[in-house]
């Protein structure tokens, strides 16, 4: 009986041991094997991270090598209480010091007042706006950083009873706390706009728009003291609509601003493209689409360096009814229609344009009609191609893009709202860090 104990016990071991040794053996093969394809096809996180522990892949590969992980996504942001919040310009000092600007409503779409939101590095939050003027509404459309201390945002104050005389409003960030600055209103009658503010030093910031009744181009400068009005130069023009878009100061002699005139002789609007060389603005000429049957306005520019600038804008032609983006560029010489991107979807609308570098390059917007898709392009010096971006829409149709700022490729924001009125803000996936 032991006998057979012992044989059964002796069996038992060497089954255990043949087991234990088909294990082995089996994982031995799941090694071997994984080697094999890792040679033939080579794991795209370990080649991505021994370039970069945040980046999905090389510049130079993207999108083509995104393959969704470039997908931009939506990051949380938080609205005021009210039936309304939007986001409309937003600049960073760093990708850890990042402003956005707009408006809310807190009882109505007719009475709005500044929203001021930061970016941290970690999420984003409500910083308090100073009381706007008893007796007026108010809203920022643009913002520039100099430092973590110094920022400015511009828009404008509209009064809430009587005749809309809108007078500028800039407002000044000192590491503490942000203040209404004093800034000048020459047309009183017309009333006055800023649209979009761009900074050399804290010595040297631009700021531009228009007068919304009389149509014309209004200038304001800071020049570390006050901030003073600048003559524009005078339009081949007719009352009625001229602006000015978007400014990119790039030196204290080098100075562009965008937008758009009516030209009195084709009776439409045509793209503006004005530069302040140190000592006054100058009109410089730029191309319109169909310069004769239809209308044109240059709504966001950005320089890549002084010889490598971009603008985006719109066109309609009345005449045939063909509508659709402005692409521009300049050389260093002169302003010229660049082509569009090959890739860009039909009913395609670009709103907005931000560089990094001669290499990275975003441009934003939308496509399609009744149903909108996000729109993001990316420009990586060669060629524009399309970044998937449809994680950024929200029940079926895209956020309005209003704004872009761009540190490098993979670390960039664009914000706006929702359709529901609510706040919006995206960047590219991996999140930035």
């Amino acid at each position: 009986m032991a006998t057979r104990h012992s044989f059964i016990n002796t069996m038992a071991k060497i089954a255990g041991l043949l087991l234990i040794v088909l294990l082995l053996t089996a994982l031995a093969w799941h090694y071997v094997r994984a080697a094999a394809v890792a040679r033939i096809h080579p794991s795209p996180i370990s080649h991505q991270s021994a370039q970069s522990p945040h980046i999905a892949c090389r510049p130079s590969q993207l999108p083509p090598c995104a393959g969704g992980q470039s997908q931009w996504t939506q990051t949380t942001t938080p609205n005021m209480p009210g039936i309304g919040s939007f986001l409309r310009g937003v600049a960073g000092s760093s990708p850890s010091d990042v402003w956005a600007v707009g408006s809310y409503y807190y009882d109505n779409l007719e009475h709005n007042y500044p929203l001021i939101e930061h970016w941290n590095g970690q999420k984003w939050t409500i910083v308090p706006s100073p009381a706007v003027p008893s007796g007026f509404q108010a809203g920022l459309g643009s913002v520039t950083v100099l430092s973590p201390t110094d920022a400015w945002a511009v828009g404008n104050l509209d009064p809430l009873q009587g005749a809309t005389i809108l007078q500028t409003l800039i407002e000044h960030w000192n590491g503490q706390q942000w203040s209404i600055v004093p800034s000048p209103n020459p047309d009183g009658v017309g009333g006055d706009a800023l649209r979009s503010v761009s900074a050399v030093s804290a010595t040297d910031v631009w700021a531009v728009g228009n007068t919304p009744t009389y149509g014309e181009p209004r200038i304001e400068h800071w020049d570390g003291t006050q901030w003073s009005y600048v003559v524009s130069p005078t339009l081949p023009t007719e009352f009625g609509a001229d602006a000015l878009n978007s400014v990119a100061a790039i030196a204290t002699n080098n100075v562009w601003a965008v937008g758009t005139y009516l030209n009195s002789t084709t009776g439409f609007l045509q793209t503006l493209v004005e530069h302040w060389d140190g000592t006054q603005w100058s009109v410089i000429s730029s191309p319109s689409v169909d310069n004769f049957e239809a209308d044109n306005d240059l709504t966001s520019l950005t320089a890549a360096s002084p010889q490598d600038m971009w603008a985006v804008g719109w066109y309609n032609n009345f005449g045939n009814g063909a509508h659709g983006p402005v692409l521009e560029h300049w050389n260093g010489t002169q302003w010229a229609m660049s082509p569009l991107p090959s890739d860009l979807p039909a009913n395609s609308g670009i709103g907005t344009i931000a560089a990094a570098g001669p290499n990275t390059i975003y441009m934003t917007g939308t496509s399609g009609i009744s149903i909108t898709s996000s729109l993001i392009e990316y420009w990586n010096g060669t060629t524009w191609h399309r970044v998937p971006s449809t994680a950024l829409d929200q029940a079926g149709n895209a956020p309005a893009l209003e704004a872009i700022v761009v540190f490098s490729t993979y670390q960039a924001w664009v914000v706006g709202y929702y359709g529901s009125y609510k706040t919006f803000a995206g960047h590219p996936n991996p999140p930035m860090m």
